[in-house]
């Protein structure tokens, strides 16, 4: 059996999305990625279910530092792009170097580990600015330049650390999800002035 034909027939054995709604991303985090040779959990910050759980169009994520919401969100984009054919998340970084980095030190690792993500993972679609997996895809990119988030339709956007990206360039990003019947919205960050970026969104949100 050829590579292709290999990748699709290992994508249907192991199309997670039969088994799983998007209300289970936090189980299929448990269920199908690792650390360290073990399976996922939320010893460290319980708080963590609840918010995969959540399946609200927009959610936002005030945090303070290193309490583990990188890392979340990127096993929850990934277990998004394996629960739901046909999905395009864009993960949206205040630069394009730390979209780069979130590939390479928080996607690439949690593949590495699940068996389920390595044999649905496309290898024409594999780098660090785009992963494929089946019909699904997952980007990285930055808020510091516009050209390549016009020409991507997407059916979630995650901006990490929103109040360091360019305001503007975020807005823009929004404009992505015009045409998905999910529009899913995902923002986090450290919060710095009153008014402005997650502590603004999370003020005036509806709940």
């Amino acid at each position: 059996m050829n590579d292709e034909l290999l990748f699709y027939y290992e994508n249907l054995k192991s199309a997670a999305y039969n088994n799983y709604s998007l209300g289970d991303a936090a189980r299929y985090i448990t269920e199908k990625t690792f650390r360290n040779g073990l399976p996922f959990n939320y010893e460290d910050y319980p708080f963590q279910k609840a918010a995969l759980s959540d399946t609200n169009r927009i959610i936002n994520f005030m945090k303070p530092a290193q309490v583990g919401c990188s890392e979340m969100m990127a096993r929850y984009a990934l277990a998004l792009g394996r629960i739901i054919p046909c999905f395009t998340t864009i993960y949206v970084a205040p630069y394009s170097q730390d979209a780069e980095d979130f590939m390479k030190t928080r996607i690439n690792p949690v593949i590495k580990e699940s068996s389920d993500l390595r044999n649905s993972l496309n290898p024409n679609l594999d780098n660090t600015e785009i992963k494929g997996f089946g019909s699904s895809l997952l980007y990285a990119r930055g808020a510091n330049g516009t050209t390549k988030a016009l020409s991507i339709p997407a059916d979630m956007l995650i901006f990490d650390e929103l109040d360091k990206a360019n305001a503007d360039i975020v807005g823009q990003y929004s404009s992505r999800l015009r045409a998905s019947p999910w529009k899913l919205i995902r923002k986090l960050s450290t919060p710095t002035l009153k008014g402005r970026g997650i502590e603004k969104s999370t003020r005036t949100s509806r709940r």
